[in-house]
């Protein structure tokens, strides 16, 4: 997530919050006046196949175009697993989720008795 501020902040996002504790994205930020929700995800694979949840997509859904997805790939990571380095970041500003190919990969089933 240090990565991606550092990003949002050289390419003019001001009043960057971060709110991934109780929110559906991570930072909140305003560009140009305009107020703008990021998800940030981080990858150890390569470009590509990213894993979101279903409200992550509903977000994206909802807020078009005032929306950020960034996506940090490539990452080493070290220290038995618990520190990230280095990283690739891809940023799609007014990412449209309807064209990237939606997969469910489970559900939840409330059965009836």
């Amino acid at each position: 997530m240090a990565l991606a501020k550092v990003w949002l902040e050289q390419h003019g996002y001001d009043d960057i919050k971060d709110v991934s504790a109780d929110q559906s994205c991570d930072y909140w930020a305003t560009k140009n006046g305009t107020p703008k929700w990021i998800e940030i995800k981080g990858t150890t694979a390569g470009f590509g196949n990213i894993l979101m949840t279903a409200n992550e997509v509903n977000l994206h859904r909802e807020l078009h175009p005032d929306n950020v997805l960034i996506i940090v790939h490539n990452i080493d990571l070290v220290e038995a697993r618990t520190e990230a380095t280095g990283g690739h970041l891809v940023a799609l500003e007014a990412w449209d989720v309807e064209t990237a190919e939606l997969r469910a990969l489970s559900y939840s089933c409330k059965l009836a008795v």
